[in-house]
């Protein structure tokens, strides 16, 4: 799999949306998956080329299966109250990423919304596929019958990025999280590690799949959020009116903690009372980019400057068609660094410099930068970091988990690095 976007990226072009889902056929239910000779085991077998307790794992263990019942809590509750809805079980608005939320016609007798977010959800409606499926057919035959490709990165973020990433279109703005819904982030990888694997990267998931990169990974998934909110900001409605639509804004730059010392200033320009947009996916490309093109890099950089400092609507729009023009040769330059460990050291490297000279009181891209390095460590070292790794990384999260701490991450980004200068062939 390494280093295989690029040559996607060419065929794609990018100048259309990114890759997504066919339409959907029915949608069976969780419950068809969960008998004990297909998902519904209890424990992990070895005799088969998937682990079969895929179903317990995310009934158990994975947020997503929770993902109906918060709308019933509580906060769901409040939240739906300060919308102005009914209830939050009943709101499209609130169901489309709480639920596999299909119509109705497309609903088996077995599926119900309050599943949350099932196998469906993310390996699309099984009405086709299933029988190829469960006849033990190859995995080619289940995405011709119409199996989503999710070993493919792009179709991967694309599916998840619908639900975790602002969406003014969908509702997924500034006056959902006013309303009191968390405010959103994302990182393919990172956030891919921290569910339950439901799935083994093993020989037989090579030959059938071709592989597993965490660093293709990491870069769809930022190539795919830059590129929606570079979309985000040419359109007319969201720069219009008497604000902008404030979700194109980075939460942090406003909701600091009021408490000393309240603000501390990045190395990027914006001053005290200036609100920043949402910019950490376009500095994470800027990083990859000093490592893998120095001419495209300079490009995007003073594009990127020009962006920062722009002081009103106007500026920002034509500033960010600028980058957005740009995009598709930057694109094609980040998916072709190779996932060598001479390659990810290299990205490495940029975002730890990056860190130390413009994450200054920025929360965000400091969390970014630490799902970032995460993401390559698990490249570098097969998910299994040695200890000295682990533990540098551990002090990363402690700095950018609640309450952020930009001093503490400061002074833990050098055990990073020295961490990672000690991982062979880095």
């Amino acid at each position: 799999m390494h280093g295989r976007l690029a040559p996607l990226l060419l065929l794609l072009g990018l100048a259309a949306a990114w890759p997504a889902a066919a339409a959907d056929p029915v949608h069976v239910g969780v419950a068809t998956c969960a008998g004990s000779l297909c998902h519904g085991a209890v424990s992990a077998g070895s005799d088969s080329s998937v682990q079969q307790n895929e179903y317990d794992l995310w009934r158990r263990q994975d947020a997503h299966s929770n993902a109906y019942r918060l709308l019933q809590s509580d906060a769901g509750k409040r939240i739906a109250g300060n919308l102005g809805l009914a209830s939050a079980t009943g709101a499209s608005q609130c169901l489309a990423c709480h639920s596999d939320y299909v119509p109705k016609a497309r609903r088996g007798r077995r599926f119900q919304l309050s599943d949350g977010v099932g196998c469906e959800a993310c390996h699309g409606g099984a009405e086709k596929w299933l029988g190829a499926h469960i006849a033990g057919g190859s995995h080619a035959d289940n995405l011709v019958a119409g199996l989503r490709r999710l070993e493919d990165p792009q179709v991967r973020a694309g599916v998840c990025a619908d639900c975790h990433t602002v969406d003014a279109g969908r509702g997924v703005d500034h006056r959902l999280f006013g309303a009191g819904h968390p405010p959103l982030e994302f990182e393919l990888d990172s956030f891919i590690q921290f569910q339950p694997a439901h799935f083994r990267v093993d020989a037989d998931y090579r030959k059938r799949k071709g592989g597993y990169s965490h660093w293709d990974n990491w870069v769809a998934g930022q190539l795919l959020i830059a590129r929606r909110f570079l979309d985000d900001l040419a359109r007319e409605e969201a720069l219009a009116g008497f604000a902008p639509e404030f979700s194109l804004l980075d939460c942090n730059s406003c909701h600091h903690p009021m408490r000393p010392p309240r603000w501390t200033p990045p190395a990027h320009g914006a001053g005290p009372g200036h609100p920043r947009l949402r910019l950490a996916s376009l500095q994470m490309i800027a990083a990859a980019l000093r490592a893998g093109s120095e001419a495209a890099a300079k490009r995007w950089d003073a594009e990127l400057e020009v962006l920062l400092a722009a002081p009103g609507r106007e500026p920002v729009r034509r500033a960010g068609a600028a980058l957005r023009a740009q995009f598709d040769t930057v694109a094609v330059a980040v998916g072709g660094i190779d996932a060598t460990p001479d390659g990810v050291s290299r990205v490495r490297k940029q975002l730890i410099e990056q860190a130390r000279t413009a994450n200054h009181g920025d929360e965000t891209l400091s969390r970014q930068t630490y799902f970032a390095l995460e993401s390559l460590a698990a490249e570098l070292t097969g998910n299994a970091p040695p200890e000295p790794l682990r533990r540098a990384l551990d002090g990363l999260f402690e700095a950018v988990d609640t309450p952020f701490d930009g001093a503490a991450f400061q002074r833990a980004l050098p055990a990073v690095d020295r961490a990672f200068t000690a991982l062979p062939g880095a």
